[in-house]
């Protein structure tokens, strides 16, 4: 599920255990109780686009770039949360690598 909140930002919701970010996404949520993993795209095609990660799921989720790195690692990991308790993280792309906020 996508929806616009008041601020104009994309925020969807994801259920499911694997997950492709699109260009169109601005904050995704991940709910449930398995591990997901989840693709990024490279940060030469998006100089400058910032994604918003919560997890409100009881399992991690790892993030994988399509290319380059993030913070110098292959992935970057968001340690499981709670809805009540989510765990947040911002990545931004300097149109090489991926950095975390």
């Amino acid at each position: 599920m996508s929806a616009l909140n008041s601020n104009g930002l994309t925020i969807r919701l994801v259920a499911g255990t694997t997950d492709t970010i699109l260009a169109t996404d601005d904050v995704v949520v991940y709910t449930g109780t398995a591990a997901k993993a989840v693709a990024l795209p490279a940060a030469t095609v998006q100089k400058g686009k910032v994604y918003r990660f919560s997890n409100q799921n009881t399992g991690a989720v790892t993030i994988t770039p399509a290319s380059g790195t993030i913070d110098g690692a292959a992935t970057q990991t968001v340690a499981a949360g709670a809805a009540g308790a989510p765990i947040v993280r911002g990545l931004i792309s300097d149109g090489t690598n991926w950095f975390t906020f």
